[in-house]
């Protein structure tokens, strides 16, 4: 008993340590995971954008678009957007008109996008309401050249949703998904996209709405911390989120999932350990029954032995098997046996002793009657 309580004891220490630690090594392992899927996903953005440039750039670089003659450029313009995912093109003149392809002119803004096509780089807006998709859209402005001189701007409008769709294929678990914020922290991407039309911003909508200040708090640590991983309450459950910047835009890459599913693998690890604490208990329980009889047993005998040599019963001898052992019980039962040798040798030569004094004394007795014989 006192063996199987000890056994029991460690057991649940240990059990109770596994449990303990194995939720904290969990974490650590998802949270891991959930950063290294963000920096995997942030490459799979930028693959995608950098696809668009690339779409554009070789369409910058036809003769008949770099000829900056309209009726030319028009067709042109209207037989990529059915080739490509781009949903409206156009093109800037010098005198910073926009011809789209289906015929509006309107003048073109300012935006840095456009300053930087003009200084020949391929370039990428954030999203912005575009008044001639009438939709939220990125778009791409790439330089159309007459040798090394920027003759004109190719602008194309990418749908916003088509962020959402890349994001939608990215995410952990069952429950988790993934999104992207901007350096405002306005969602850019996002698998409601209701959020996205809406320009959903959570510390904007904090200040008036309490239920979003703690994924508000995560949004500010996005911001600030640029890469890394946060934990936050969103309707109702708590949540894990991993992010990483798209290097090339302002664009944050989020990854989040619930954490409950994250933990969801704790119950059925407590029935295992709990499962394996039973095993080894019965286990050791039978192995110490096995070894305690092992031990008790031959002491048993020889304390039966003790007795009957207490009793001066010294007939029988130890068992040859506790003689033969090579542990204490041996050299206890050893013991036992040289006293009951020692004890019958001493007995002999009592009864030795004895037979000799029965002689004498009957050689003195004939003496003595053979004396009163011939006194008289």
């Amino acid at each position: 008993m006192y063996f199987s309580m000890i056994i029991l004891v460690s057991l649940l220490g240990v059990g109770f340590f596994m449990i303990s630690k194995g939720g904290d090594i969990l974490a650590t392992e998802i949270e891991r995971s959930l950063a290294s899927l963000a920096v995997e996903s942030t490459k799979v953005v930028q693959g995608r954008i950098e696809a668009q440039r690339k779409v554009l750039e070789m369409i910058a670089l036809r003769n008949d678009i770099q000829d900056m003659d309209w009726d030319e450029q028009q067709p042109i313009l209207n037989e990529q957007i059915e080739k490509t995912d781009f949903v409206s093109m156009g093109i800037i003149a010098p005198d910073n008109n926009i011809r789209f392809s289906n015929r509006i002119v309107t003048e073109a803004d300012d935006a840095g996008y456009i300053g930087g096509a003009w200084d020949g780089q391929i370039t990428v807006s954030d999203i912005w309401y575009s008044e001639l998709s009438q939709r939220l859209a990125l778009t791409y402005a790439a330089p159309i050249k007459d040798g090394e001189e920027v003759v004109g701007v190719l602008v194309a409008d990418w749908p916003i949703y088509s962020l959402s769709e890349i994001t939608n294929d990215i995410g952990f678990g069952e429950s988790g998904y993934g999104y992207m914020i901007n350096g405002e922290g306005t969602v850019v991407a996002y698998p409601e996209l209701d959020r996205v039309f809406e320009r959903w911003n959570p510390i904007i909508e904090s200040e008036e709405d309490a239920t979003q200040k703690s994924i508000a708090g995560l949004f500010r640590g996005i911001l600030d911390q640029g890469s890394g991983v946060g934990k936050y309450t969103f309707e109702g459950k708590e949540m894990y989120a991993g992010y990483e910047p798209v290097h090339g835009t302002d664009w944050i890459m989020v990854i989040t999932v619930a954490e409950e599913e994250m933990f969801a693998a704790i119950p059925e690890l407590q029935n295992s350990i709990i499962l394996i604490i039973a095993i080894i208990l019965i286990i050791g329980i039978i192995i110490t029954l096995l070894l305690g009889n092992s031990i008790s047993r031959p002491i048993i005998s020889i304390a039966g032995q003790s007795e009957q040599l207490a009793e001066l019963d010294i007939r029988q001898d130890v068992q040859d098997k506790l003689l033969d052992r090579k542990d204490e019980i041996g050299v206890l039962a050893n013991g036992l046996q040289n006293i009951t040798v020692n004890l019958r040798d001493i007995i002999n030569r009592v009864n030795i002793s004895s037979l000799q004094v029965v002689s004498t004394s009957e050689e003195l007795m004939a003496s003595t009657q053979q004396s009163a014989a011939a006194s008289e």
